[in-house]
């Protein structure tokens, strides 16, 4: 994969949001988000997972996780709810050292590229039988050509 296809692949997943399992307000979340599965905690501390869920009203509807049956709790009964959310500040996190790996990868072949294989040449040279060493620099600090 070339350099340029490399970074444009990282660069376009830092557009997918990061998620998390985060705490929700289920009458404004679920009609927004659509999530596939939402853990809710009623007044009376019973908690059930929720798949499929959706608003109908003033109730949160869908199918007991693992059991099947379908289920419908009233919004107000509801003390806590978690989901799947968009956690934007990992997505920036993530975002910004894409891209600051990006750069780092631009800048050290923009700075290593023009070198060619020098240092190839120099790890293969054996500089006690080599009666030109390319490697060793002239006094006037260039490098030596054979």
């Amino acid at each position: 994969m070339s350099m340029l296809r490399g970074l444009t692949v990282g660069v376009a997943l830092t557009g997918v949001a990061c998620t998390s399992v985060q705490r929700v307000q289920p009458s404004q979340f679920v009609p927004k988000n659509h999530p596939a599965v939402m853990t809710v905690t009623t007044r009376d501390s019973e908690e059930t997972k929720v798949v499929s869920p959706r608003i109908d009203g003033d109730t949160l509807r869908g199918v007991v996780a693992g059991l099947g049956e379908r289920v419908a709790i009233p919004v107000d009964q509801i003390s806590k709810a978690w989901a799947q959310a968009p956690n934007h500040t990992l997505t920036a996190l993530v975002a910004a050292t894409s891209v600051l790996a990006a750069g780092g990868i631009v800048f050290y072949y923009a700075n290593h590229s023009s070198q060619g294989d020098t240092g190839q040449a120099c790890a293969q040279v054996d500089i006690a039988t080599s009666p030109c060493n390319p490697c060793a620099l002239t006094p006037q600090g260039q490098q030596r050509s054979c």
